[in-house]
């Protein structure tokens, strides 16, 4: 997860003479002359935690034996290299199925494998490749995230854009001679959310497959929050009189 830049903006607002502060005169909460609003965003990204492979190990034979023998070999080699990998066997889910095509037996078994690391599964999938045949089918990964990873995602981007607010008013407060108190209100303006690349893939690639990196950066979430929040603003001499 990375953070970008974010963009401040705050006012000075009188709050002695506002229709809400002549509303509540009677109210026994003191009230400050001065609140500062500071508006900030804060952005982040994420890139996929999650990939799926799909792994389809078949063949042919006229003996049902045979054809079960030859997958099984490439089956329990596949599963050697998961376990080399440390892959759990709860993020593997087999099929078997056996039929008749054309007088002939076809033996099948497919893996669904769940990867919590995308560099494993790259090296996993690169490496089958590698060592067994063309009748082995290896599909693209399918790149994802968990809800929790991505809801974490969001609480971080909120967290970031209120510290954003919280530093850059006690900034102001510093430069006025003013020290900043508790905030009055806070609002959270909007929250965006989006998957894919920050940019446009380019124009060579359209229309031709994708290499594993923009994969990933297509599976790449980003959040974005904008907050406002209302402080208030004492004199330093006041501040010091209210915390004895």
């Amino acid at each position: 997860m990375s953070f970008k830049p974010s963009r401040v903006y705050a006012s000075l607002v009188d709050q002695s003479n506002t229709p809400s502060n002549n509303k509540n005169q009677g109210n026994p909460r003191p009230k400050t002359s001065t609140e500062i609003e500071v508006t900030a965003t804060a952005e982040a990204r994420q890139v996929p935690n999650r990939a799926n492979v799909t792994v389809v190990v078949s063949s042919r034979k006229e003996v049902a034996a045979e054809a079960k023998n030859s997958v099984a070999r490439r089956t329990d080699y596949i599963f050697q290299a998961l376990h080399t990998f440390q892959v759990k066997e709860g993020d593997v889910s087999r099929t078997d199925s056996l039929q008749r095509e054309d007088g002939l037996y076809v033996m099948t078994t497919e893996l669904l494998v769940t990867f919590v690391d995308i560099e494993k599964c790259l090296a996993v999938t690169n490496l089958l490749v590698e060592k067994l045949d063309d009748s082995v089918i290896i599909t693209q990964p399918d790149f994802h995230h968990t809800p929790h990873s991505v809801e974490e995602l969001r609480k971080q981007v909120l967290i970031k854009a209120v510290s954003n607010c919280r530093q850059k008013a006690d900034n102001i407060g510093l430069l006025l001679g003013q020290v900043v108190g508790q905030p009055n209100k806070i609002i959270e303006e909007y929250t965006k959310e989006w998957e894919g690349p920050e940019t446009a893939p380019t124009t060579e690639r359209i229309g031709k497959s994708l290499t594993m990196q923009q994969r990933i950066a297509n599976a790449t979430v980003h959040v974005k929050a904008k907050v406002k929040i209302n402080f208030e603003m004492m004199a330093k001499e006041k501040a010091k009189a209210t915390t004895r």
